[in-house]
């Protein structure tokens, strides 16, 4: 009897979480306005008594693993399951191929963007502005620093896109709301699962690049990196983060360029001669290699941003500004848009993810979810940490002479 009734509480799983997103749960709330886990004591108490003749005296849980529980790991664990036979072991050594390399350069962790202006800074402060009036010219990093604390959306966008102004109310979701604590137990998780959780994160969600304009965000993968409430700053989050990762790489690769370097030198060489301040020379080199690094920069975000691609490390083929560049500072120029082989928009925002925390991935995602759900009739107070996976249970009968018998048991859908 136990067995059919467990059963048929599981078999209640809420029908549209597992078509979109693939999830096994129970909504605890059964599409009322609060979750509540004695309904799963009332629905187990109703199919035992179908399901046999022997008097119960009560029906009590002891515990509940619910998807929010442990910060979310039970939720984690499941989209992992799901997606190991549809990831190829062949992709997920090569993302993280390309985060080892990435990590190598200790810019991606927070302060990164922090690091890159100190050190415009440095440079800045040993080359007075008077050094460049002598020779007619502006000071190149200090537009780069401007461009930089001026940021808008427009320097990396074209015009014929208009971008989302859509917003949400964070408090509305689980992660700025004080979440049901089930007592669900802690899992291992590693750098696998958190490959599949980003794959998974592409199959069920819209980026920018998608064109998608029927959600409460539109930019949803954004918004899991960028966290705020709306598509306007968390797009400008990501498109920050990835003109800091592109500046990193540009610089690395413009250092080895013999041709390039020579071009930098030369000029350096003039400027310092033409002051008579030969000593300044290396640091008008490295000014001019920061602010080079930035304006491809710039040129690279709107490659991709026109669903172009750019390698993580650049060649002479890939490079696409000259030297004039970084004295025009031209950044509304429409850079090309060419079919060569590298990364995608979406390849980076896979890289951005790997970088992100993974409690914040979690509940944004659980967020997005519960937006989509709400929109469907009689979910409009859907809420994820209301949906549990197993349960334990307690259940008293009454067996008539020979007194009451207790049986404890767990159930669920991975148990």
């Amino acid at each position: 009897a136990f067995s059919v009734a467990s059963s048929s509480v599981l078999g209640e799983y809420h029908k549209d979480l597992l078509e979109m997103f693939d999830l096994f749960y129970v909504d605890t709330s059964y599409q009322t306005k609060q979750p509540n886990y004695h309904y799963i004591e009332a629905h187990l108490w109703d199919y035992l008594k179908e399901n046999t003749d022997t008097e119960i005296l009560s029906v009590e849980l002891q515990g509940i693993t619910m998807a929010t529980d442990n910060n979310g790991v039970a939720f984690r664990k499941q989209i992992s399951d799901y997606m190991k036979d549809k990831v190829g072991i062949s992709y997920i050594e090569k993302l993280t191929e390309t985060y080892q390399v990435v990590k190598e350069t200790g810019y991606m962790e927070d302060g990164g963007e922090e690091i890159l202006e100190s050190k415009a800074d440095e440079i800045s402060e040993e080359i007075p502005d008077e050094t460049w009036k002598a020779v007619e010219l502006y000071y190149p990093l200090e537009d780069m620093k401007q461009s930089k604390n001026s940021f808008v959306l427009s320097q990396v966008l074209t015009n014929d896109k208009e971008i989302s102004t859509k917003q949400i109310l964070p408090q509305n979701y689980i992660s700025e709301r004080e979440c049901i604590v089930g007592t669900g137990e802690d899992k291992e998780l590693d750098f696998t699962d958190k490959v599949l959780f980003i794959q998974y994160v592409f199959e069920k969600f819209f980026s920018y690049s998608d064109n998608a304009t029927e959600n409460d965000l539109d930019y949803e993968v954004e918004y899991l990196i960028g966290g705020k409430n709306n598509d306007y700053d968390n797009l400008s989050v990501v498109v920050k983060k990835l003109l800091v990762l592109r500046e990193i790489f540009n610089a690395a690769y413009l250092v080895t360029d013999t041709e390039k370097m020579s071009l930098i030198q030369d000029f350096s060489l003039l400027v310092a001669t033409l002051v008579c301040c030969p000593e300044i020379e290396p640091v008008i080199t490295a000014s001019i290699v920061g602010v080079w690094s930035y304006q491809e920069s710039i040129a690279d975000v709107k490659t991709l941003l026109q669903e172009g691609k750019v390698p993580l490390t650049k060649s002479k083929d890939s490079w696409i500004t000259d030297l004039d560049s970084v004295f025009t500072m031209n950044f509304s120029e429409k850079s090309p848009v060419e079919s060569n082989p590298g990364m995608t928009y979406q390849d980076y925002l896979k890289l951005l993810m790997l970088f992100a925390d993974n409690t914040q991935l979690t509940y944004r995602s659980m967020d997005l979810i519960e937006m989509h759900i709400r929109k469907i009739e009689s979910n409009e107070a859907f809420r994820m940490d209301g949906c549990a996976e197993d349960f334990s249970v307690n259940i008293i009968f009454d067996i008539s002479m020979f007194g009451s018998y207790q049986i404890v048991r767990k159930f669920g859908y991975f148990s």
